[in-house]
């Protein structure tokens, strides 16, 4: 089992969802009020519509900063513009109605999860400040607060133009800052890592250097954007600029993190947890939590634990099963309740198992069930402790673990697979009658399965053997194997009867007609085998049975019905595998009726498209047999010369080719070639292979003719020296005792 390390294993960066609002509220607060906060007293608790405007307005302030009544600070702004829409105060009313939208929504946002229109209201009194004010000095904190109505509707493309908006209306740096951070937080969240990435060199080209820590974020989602675009060398140097130029800030923390997860994925899994000894301790400052939030502590914890047991499937990737063990076992033991501690569980089985500790394996996966019964760990532990007594040959508790699969978990993806292995278990038992009942069973509940194909296979080899040595008990001999191939088919009909729409009927039916041609009974063979193309026309064996018709017919002799359905297989399936040995057929049928130039043409079509088919060769040698035979020893000699090539130089076959070649000569009368061959054989070891020494012979022959004595009686030498026919040194010793006028003996 191997662990994949991936982008999805990484979390995504989310430093805190409430601490960047909670960030930006105060800001945000800070600029709005700055303007007004003087005019707020300490009266009023109710907003009487004839109030003056001066008095109307400080109270509608001292609701929202004071008695934090957002609801009726809304409504009492509401009756501001009502009354005086044309006061000077109007623009900053407006503001304030569409502040306390926000500081609203933004509670329920996290406390009890975003709906889409919340901040429907807040973003239409902040266009409605905008466009009614668009030179107001509140414009740029407008737009931030617009941006974020934006953000937290998922409306990514227009939280990032109001964002944009601030770099162009305000000159304060510390909202240029926030801007750039914010277009990032946007464009990461909408998966946008390339924008980030361009953005990037714009800051570089735009804005100096800055400490804020608004800066040290946008470099962080500028890092995150390469390590999600898995350019994990780019991301390197943008967490270790923010670790060295803002050591003291959330962001250094995170691009630690950055680190460790470039190391994960680099495969080097000591300086990851090297690194990570590093921050274990470290907790970055953050704003005073809310009621509802999740602790500093705890996240950093969360960080840990994730890193850790990544860094844990690290080492066991390396196959360093030992280190990985102590890092699993160390997470089992600190964090004993935590979501991960089934999947360390499970994985300290697994080392333990690699270690060949299996009894320690089990023990684990034992610990995972017994506490984690629910999980769907529990199931994997299960099949795994069921799996190793099946390797250890303990089959009785291997079907036990396995029948705890099927009643306990009968959903469970694997429990097709243990009842397989109850069936195997029992074979390996030799228990036939048990397995065969496990296998069916399996094809009974699932005929429509990939499984039921397993399982019809080894009800069959289960049936071979339990059928064998039935017959060998009996002492029927030869008959054996027809008679459990008979059993078979009885077996694959009855099948076919009860489940004949199935998915595993098409394959059935294929092997039912395998089955007879197997037996011999031929007719009924192509019987079945049609049916494939009536009944299962879709079916991936229609092919192969077109070619089984082909090779039945040829089988019967019908040598002229097997060409036309190798023709049909070649013609309906052309870029199938059956078309090759098809092909290849056809050409000894033709052969076979005697049909000569028809076989020649075949074997020279099934090279040409061929040349790489193990059949090659012997389609060359059918194709030289033909020619020879037609006298047409032209055409011989090439295909002669195409086989040479092909064979390796050590293989003896080499000899009988070169003798046909040389034969071919010697009927075209072209002494001089055959003669050139037969010295090639004298070269050629073996020393005794009949082809070399049939050469020799002819060669003797032609020197004999040509009255060269003494290379005729050197090569009569070779003969009986190498021949182990004692008829060939006879006849070749009186050709050596025949004097030089050919008639008087030396």
């Amino acid at each position: 089992m191997f662990l994949s390390i991936t982008n999805n294993l990484k979390p995504p960066f989310n430093p805190n969802p409430y601490f960047v609002p909670l960030c930006l509220c105060a800001f945000v607060s800070f600029c709005a009020f700055l303007s007004f906060c003087a005019f707020v007293p300490s009266f009023a608790e109710a907003a009487p519509k004839d109030l003056p405007e001066k008095e109307l307005f400080e109270l509608s302030s001292k609701l929202f900063t004071e008695e934090k009544d957002k609801a009726e600070a809304i409504n009492s702004f509401n009756i501001f513009l009502e009354r005086f829409s044309n006061s000077k105060r109007a623009d900053r009313a407006q503001f304030m109605i569409g502040e306390c939208l926000f500081e609203n929504n933004k509670k329920v946002l996290m406390f009890q999860g975003l709906k889409k229109n919340m901040f429907s209201p807040a973003i239409g009194a902040y266009q409605k400040l905008i466009d009614k004010y668009p030179k107001h000095p509140l414009l740029p904190t407008a737009n931030l607060f617009l941006g974020n109505c934006f953000y937290y509707q998922k409306n990514y493309d227009q939280a990032v133009a109001c964002y944009q908006e601030i770099l162009n209306q305000s000159y304060q740096k510390d909202l240029h800052e926030m801007a750039l951070y914010l277009i990032n937080r946007a464009y990461y969240e909408q998966g946008n890592y390339a924008q980030i990435i361009t953005g990037y060199h714009y800051v570089l080209n735009n804005f100096p250097p800055n400490v804020s820590k608004w800066r040290a974020l946008a470099y962080l989602y500028i890092g995150e954007a390469y390590y999600q675009h898995r350019f994990y060398s780019e991301a390197k140097p943008i967490y270790e600029l923010i670790i060295k130029n803002y050591p003291l800030t959330r962001a250094a923390y995170y691009a630690k993190d950055g680190l460790v997860w470039y190391h994960l994925q680099k495969g080097e899994y000591d300086a990851a947890n090297k690194l990570l000894q590093q921050i274990a301790s470290l907790e970055p400052t953050k704003p005073k939590g809310e009621k509802g939030e999740k602790t500093e502590k705890t996240e950093n914890t969360e960080l840990s634990i994730s890193r850790q047991y990544e860094i844990g499937n690290g080492l066991f990737n390396q196959q360093k099963y030992e280190q990985a063990l102590e890092i699993y076992k160390n997470l089992i033991k600190t964090y004993p309740q935590h979501k991960l501690m089934p999947d360390a569980l499970y994985q300290s089985g697994l080392c333990y198992y690699r270690l060949e500790y299996y009894s320690q394996a089990i023990d684990a996966w034992k610990k995972l069930i017994e506490i984690y019964p629910t999980h769907s760990m529990a199931v994997e532990a299960i099949y795994k402790i069921a799996d190793t007594y099946f390797r250890s040959q303990d089959y009785e508790k291997s079907i036990i673990n396995y029948q705890r699969i099927i009643d306990e978990y009968p959903q469970s993806p694997g429990i097709k697979e243990a009842y397989l292995r109850i069936g195997q278990c029992y074979y390996n038992q030799e228990n036939d009658d048990k397995a065969i009942e496990c296998f069916q069973n399996i094809i009974n509940k699932y005929p429509d399965d990939p499984k039921s194909s397993d399982a019809l296979e080894a009800i069959e080899t289960v049936l071979y053997r339990k059928e064998k040595n039935l017959l060998n008990k009996q002492g029927t001999g030869q008959d054996a194997e027809k008679k459990i191939n008979q059993i078979i088919i009885e077996m694959l009909k009855g099948f076919l009867l009860k489940y004949p729409q199935s998915k595993l009927a098409p394959e059935i039916q294929f092997h039912l007609a395998k089955k007879y041609y197997a037996i011999e009974s031929y007719q009924m063979a192509l019987v079945e085998l049609q049916k494939m193309s009536t009944l299962y026309a879709d079916s991936k064996f229609v092919a192969e049975a077109q070619y089984y018709i082909g090779e039945t017919y040829y089988e019967m002799e019908n040598y002229e019905e097997a060409i036309t359905n190798y023709q049909r297989l070649c013609s309906d399936f052309p870029d199938t595998e059956f078309v090759a040995p098809a092909l290849f057929n056809a050409g000894l049928c033709y052969k076979k009726t005697s049909k000569l130039s028809e076989a020649a043409a075949v074997y020279a079509k099934f090279i040409e498209q061929y040349p790489k088919d193990k059949m090659v060769n012997d389609a060359l040698l059918e194709l030289v047999a033909i020619y020879k035979d037609q006298f047409r020893y032209n055409l011989a000699i090439p295909a002669i010369n195409n086989l040479l090539t092909r064979l390796d130089p050590s293989d003896e076959s080499r000899l009988e080719i070169i003798y046909s070649l040389s034969e071919c000569y010697t009927e075209m009368d072209d002494e001089k070639s055959a003669i050139d061959q037969y010295l090639k054989l004298r070269d050629m070891t073996p020393a005794n292979n009949i082809y070399r020494l049939r050469a020799l012979a002819k060669l003797g022959e032609m020197y004999e003719n040509k009255k060269d004595w003494a290379k005729a009686i050197d090569i009569y030498k070779d003969i009986a020296q190498n021949t182990d026919r004692e008829d060939w040194r006879t006849a070749v010793k009186e050709r050596i005792g025949v004097d030089p006028n050919g008639n008087c003996p030396l």
